[in-house]
């Protein structure tokens, strides 16, 4: 097996049907390993960037891709701000492309003095129990905890009514109920600059609850680029022809994955429950095996009888000084971030200082 570094856009294109067809082979594959998800979001990357995709192959045929760019003296996935679950693109022979594409990647943190973070490896997919035995071998690496995600295996219910009955009561009686009532109407609508200014709209207002303040400049051209290669979709609420919550998602080897989604503040109707009840619903209708609410088990989705699972992320150093830093940087953040939010009045001034 041999390795070759992909550097330009023209080696990019060249690859993207060899690149899509390993990843349709993959078991564990979801919609950011993608060819599609991965060109687009490092063609809306600012400047400065390194593209750095090893492939390798053996003769004329591809059996693996390792989606990275170097950026501020850090290896990354593509896209890794933005996704949930990163990973190599392999299929077969995984064990020997996976620690070649490690080798090569320690090699290059180790010459050029840089780190690599590679970024929310779940724990279910192979990937992670190879750079977990890396990490017991090799003393200038981590795997460490990063995030918990939840997702629904919809197989496990015999119908949507079936499902309905497991979730909690409460939730049946206080968010879906009133809703269903109402004049809500759902859709699955196509991209376009009506849709999305509703969308900014929608979570401008939503930033009013949240510390600090953001917007979805970064997340237009993502958007545009998969809705039009028809990976993406966008689903809206609305009432009277108003738009006031929108949930984007992928569809992707059988699992529904929801990627973005806020909603208008309301006094007497849970949007945000609702609009995960069509997603739901909806994916009965298509088959779907899986929903995948991603990032954050959050108290609210748990509600919806998730199941939680957690992403780690695998971290290379260039020497062990870097290494006793960034733990101990990571470990005073969490200690500060926990005191922060557990003091209502420092939770409170640092919320109304990030919206300066």
């Amino acid at each position: 097996m041999e390795l070759r570094i992909i550097n330009t856009e023209e080696g990019f294109l060249s690859v993207r049907n060899k690149w899509n067809k390993i990843v349709y082979r993959m078991v564990d594959a979801t919609p950011f390993q993608t060819w599609e998800w991965n060109y687009y979001w490092w063609k809306d990357l600012e400047e400065n960037v390194e593209l750095y995709i090893l492939e390798a192959f053996e003769g004329k045929e591809s059996y693996g891709f390792a989606p990275m760019i170097v950026k501020n003296k850090k290896i990354e996935f593509i896209g890794d701000k933005h996704f949930d679950y990163g990973m190599f693109v392999v299929s077969e022979r995984k064990r020997e492309i996976v620690e070649l594409f490690i080798e090569k990647i320690n090699f290059k943190v180790k010459k050029e003095r840089i780190t690599a973070f590679l970024k929310c490896i779940p724990q279910k997919s192979s990937e992670f129990s190879f750079m977990d035995e890396y990490k017991a071998n090799n003393r200038l690496s981590c795997l460490l905890w990063q995030v918990p995600t939840a997702g629904i295996r919809l197989g496990e219910y015999d119908s949507f009514d079936g499902y309905m009955k497991a979730v909690s009561a409460s939730l049946r009686k206080k968010a879906i109920k009133p809703c269903l009532k109402s004049d809500l109407e759902y859709e699955i609508e196509l991209f376009s600059d009506e849709v999305w200014s509703d969308i900014e709209a929608i979570y401008s207002d939503r930033q009013e609850d949240r510390v600090g303040t953001s917007d979805l400049k970064w997340a237009k051209p993502i958007v545009k680029a998969m809705s039009n290669e028809q990976l993406m979709k966008i689903s809206t609420l609305s009432i009277q022809e108003k738009r006031v919550a929108y949930l984007i998602f992928f569809d992707f080897n059988g699992k529904r994955y929801v990627w973005l989604t806020a909603f208008k503040k309301t006094d007497n109707l849970q949007l945000g429950h609702f609009i995960r009840y069509h997603l739901i619903k909806t994916s009965y209708e298509c088959n779907i095996n899986e929903v995948d609410m991603m990032r954050g088990a959050y108290d609210y989705k748990k509600q919806w009888d998730c199941n939680v699972f957690y992403n780690y992320e695998f971290i290379l150093f260039s020497n062990i000084f870097q290494k006793i830093y960034y733990l101990a940087y990571r470990r005073c953040r969490k200690i500060l971030r926990d005191i922060v939010y557990n003091n209502r009045v420092l939770k409170r001034l640092y919320k109304n200082h990030g919206k300066r």
